[in-house]
């Protein structure tokens, strides 16, 4: 069971709520009217020595037992309703707890378009915060990181690309927490997942995987001058980040690393995900239309 997000961040509440009063109650109002629309209905055994006792229980049910058992509140007069006035009077990070409990306990049919819906609400407010495959994440309002990263998460998920995007969420979720090298190192282990999945190989470097790239023919698209220098001057810059700022490659000197460098790894690691995913589909897509042209009627 993943931790929430108010106990992997320790992040003051007015970091969050920098909406003015109006945006903000508008959309806390969109988001209550989304939990009500996600309202999926389960059966559950309440009683353990009787299973084919069941009740019905819908989504509200069901996060205010995980927030019950999350904030370990004794006894049971004091357990909180999940009703319109318990929503109100959380703030933004109980609110993200909410949205994250939410998604997990979703059906996987529901979680995209949940998790869809709650993003296009977001970007619509003008709201930095995005819920990347179950997370909460800080978004800047950059090309990458608003145009890029959301729809690749989602594209990498529909994939199967389910270890990469374990690895991209946790380099923005150690960026969060301010740990850098980790978010390095994150960021560099989703494109080294990436390009084992696209290449079909179990095991390499960055550096290798890309060398097994251009043997097996990725970049023939390109004049035969360029191909042979493509990768190692464009995808091997991502690996450099890592073994010269945040692994072995420092020396006997501790580098310190700054935000904007891990910033740089994670967009380095979407951009470079996204053309390997790219490239992939459109090479299956013409190898099936080759292997149409040359089947032999009967």
């Amino acid at each position: 069971m993943m931790k929430p997000f108010s106990r992997r961040y320790n992040i003051p509440v007015e970091e969050i709520d920098t909406l003015s009063q109006d945006d903000a109650h508008r959309l806390k109002r969109m988001i209550f009217s989304l939990l009500n629309e996600f309202n999926e209905p389960s059966l559950e055994s309440p009683m353990r020595y009787n299973p084919t006792f069941t009740i019905t229980v819908d989504m509200f049910d069901k996060v205010r037992e995980r927030i019950i058992k999350e904030k370990d509140i004794f006894p049971e007069e004091n357990y909180p309703q999940f009703d319109t006035d318990y929503y109100w009077r959380c703030d933004w990070i109980e609110l993200f707890d909410i949205l994250e409990y939410w998604h997990d306990m979703l059906s996987n049919g529901e979680q995209l378009e949940f998790q869809r819906a709650i993003n296009e609400t977001f970007k619509e407010n003008i709201f930095p915060w995005r819920l990347l495959d179950g997370f909460m994440i800080k978004i800047d309002f950059s090309f990458i990181q608003k145009e890029i990263i959301p729809p690749l998460v989602e594209e990498m998920r529909i994939k199967g690309f389910d270890g990469a995007i374990k690895e991209f969420n946790e380099a923005q979720n150690t960026l969060m927490a301010k740990d850098y090298k980790s978010a390095i190192h994150n960021a560099c282990k989703s494109f080294e997942s990436t390009l084992k999945i696209v290449l079909s190989e179990q095991k390499g470097t960055a550096k290798q995987l890309v060398d097994k790239a251009t043997e097996k023919g990725y970049f023939d698209d390109l004049p035969p001058d360029v191909i042979k220098g493509f990768g190692d001057n464009v995808f091997t810059a991502l690996g450099f980040i890592r073994n010269r700022l945040a692994g072995h490659g420092q020396g006997n000197d501790v580098v310190e690393i700054s935000e904007e460098y891990a910033k740089l790894a994670i967009n380095l690691a979407a951009v470079y995900n996204t053309f390997f995913m790219n490239k992939q589909q459109k090479d299956n897509t013409k190898e099936r239309n080759n292997d149409i042209e040359t089947e032999i009627p009967f």
